[in-house]
């Protein structure tokens, strides 16, 4: 009965850690750029003193889809989009962020900046700054910014070997201790923004299987809750 509990708790706390994968995900259907996360699960054959084996399901990591998302038109010179692959540098408060998100705007110092206000960096890891002369900015595909008074820098892109390997941080954003690679030749596209890549029909599909799953189990933990009541009751009670 022991190891029947032992089960059911562990793989209750998956499923605890799995509804919360798939609450985030609903939370960010409507994020630029967000790439939808699940979890990982692998089996481990746990032994007793008294020679006896159970299987026990444990979650050990993070996976993260990254399928492009359908692109949205805003038609705002500044919003620029991914397509394939590579990431935006991002000067965060505590360092370099990456992230797919592109909508950009100029702060009070008119430098390039992301809905977080993060300084947007060219190739160099430099930040872009806008001078208060030029207008109708435009924005090639490698990335080039460019406006009536010539070109102003170059969005700069970079992947990683292990794009799985990148944690998340905040607003969308990730960090990784890899070093980034430049994309020399990236496809960007003015004006439009990468949408989530999340279904939510999936998502919920996922919760609805996650919370029967998490009640079948409540019900077994509690049957052998009752059983072990009853056992104790019996050796405890006085033979008559």
């Amino acid at each position: 009965m022991a190891n029947i509990l032992t089960i059911a708790l562990a793989r209750r706390m998956n499923l605890r850690n799995e509804m919360d994968v798939v609450a985030h995900n609903l939370a960010n259907v409507n994020t630029a750029a967000y790439k939808g996360e699940q979890l990982l699960f692998r089996d481990f054959l746990e032994r007793t003193n008294y020679r006896e084996s159970y299987i026990t399901v444990q979650d050990y990591k993070t996976f993260r889809n990254t399928t492009e998302g359908s692109l949205r038109t805003t038609n705002n010179p500044l919003d620029v989009a991914i397509q394939g692959e590579g990431f935006f540098s991002v000067q965060g408060d505590v360092g370099i962020r990456y992230s797919r998100q592109g909508q950009f705007s100029l702060d009070l110092e008119r430098n390039l900046v992301n809905s977080s206000g993060y300084q947007v960096l060219d190739e160099g890891q430099a930040a872009i700054t806008i001078p208060v002369e030029a207008t109708d900015i435009t924005v090639a595909p490698d990335g080039t910014i460019s406006s009536q008074i010539g070109i102003i820098g170059r969005i700069g892109v970079v992947t990683f070997d292990d794009v799985q390997d990148m944690d998340r941080a905040e607003s969308g954003h990730y960090i990784t201790d890899q070093a980034p690679i430049p994309i020399e030749v990236p496809t960007l596209v003015q004006g439009m923004l990468e949408e989530s890549n999340i279904q939510p029909i999936l998502e919920i599909t996922k919760m609805m299987e996650i919370l029967r799953e998490t009640q079948r189990l409540q019900k077994t933990i509690d049957e052998q809750h009752e059983r072990i009541k009853k056992m104790v009751e019996k050796i405890g009670s006085p033979s008559q």
